[in-house]
């Protein structure tokens, strides 16, 4: 029975996207559908209608080692996940950390006795705060978008996110190859950290205890 943290719910429309990290097993979310699909769907307040399509990827968000030397230690694996929800649904995410745990009583999701899935490493997910005074510059969200799509979010309000508030994200997932990418992306959140953002979830909602 894996333990999950879904990491950023964000609904639009009729879809709703996390990021999936499974602590302690190193190994990817291999299957976007069945129970662990729709406990993860009914914990962020939704109710999944069609199967999920799931990208694997690296990113330093969780910031849990980031003075590690190791940089699989600073860019763990997480899956991207976006699915269809039923219509009318109201995603439920009031809370103080951008993360919800959750038990997921679904051994068929990862493969336990598998191997890393090599394209964890060629893919990244930069996701950057900017919580309320701090603004990207011009320049720094062109030097994103220049390593793939880039999407911003702004939680600003119930039921997201509502102790801290306005938060600015922006996440941009690019193509890349671990580990000889890791300098320039760590560069570029370094910069992001000079214009007041935040690049890991400690620093954004709960500054005062880093």
């Amino acid at each position: 029975m894996p333990q999950l943290q879904l990491w950023n719910a964000w609904q639009k429309g009729g879809r709703l996207a996390f990021d999936v990290v499974i602590p302690g097993y190193g190994v990817p979310v291999r299957r976007g559908h069945g129970p662990w699909l729709e406990a993860a769907a009914t914990a962020l307040g939704a109710t999944p209608s069609g199967v999920a399509t799931l990208r694997p990827a690296r990113f330093a968000y969780p910031g849990d080692y980031f003075d590690s030397a190791d940089w699989q230690d600073r860019w763990p694996q997480v899956t991207l996940v976006e699915v269809e929800v039923m219509p009318g649904i109201v995603t439920s995410l009031q809370r103080d950390s951008p993360f919800v745990h959750l038990w997921a009583d679904d051994d068929t999701m990862i493969d336990v006795d598998g191997e890393d899935d090599p394209a964890h490493d060629e893919t990244a997910l930069l996701v950057v705060d900017f919580p309320s005074g701090g603004t990207p510059s011009t320049d720094w969200l062109a030097a994103m978008s220049k390593l793939g799509p880039t999407e911003e979010r702004v939680f600003d309000g119930p039921p997201i996110y509502t102790k801290l508030q306005p938060i600015r994200q922006v996440r941009t997932v690019a193509r890349v190859a671990f580990p000889a990418a890791v300098p320039a992306l760590e560069r570029l959140l370094e910069d992001a950290r000079s214009l007041g953002g935040s690049c890991d979830w400690h620093l954004t909602f709960h500054p005062d205890h880093v």
